[in-house]
């Protein structure tokens, strides 16, 4: 199941080659909320996942 949703992520990413950086921002921050929480799969079926959209948006910054 996370295989079949990692094969998508980047036709998403492709998708969101927008120009307008808040756009970007708008579009980019769930996707990578929804592709962060692929990594906590495991633990979804044991407890309640939680990806915050401020980690989620600290994964577009520069480092």
């Amino acid at each position: 199941m996370v295989l079949d949703a990692l094969r998508h992520a980047c036709d998403s990413l492709d998708y969101l080659i927008l120009k307008n950086q808040s756009v970007f921002n708008f579009c980019a921050i769930p996707l990578t909320m929804a592709i962060a929480s692929l990594e906590l799969n495991p633990a979804m079926f044991q407890s309640n996942i939680e990806i915050r959209k401020a980690t989620a948006a600290s994964f577009w910054e520069p480092p």
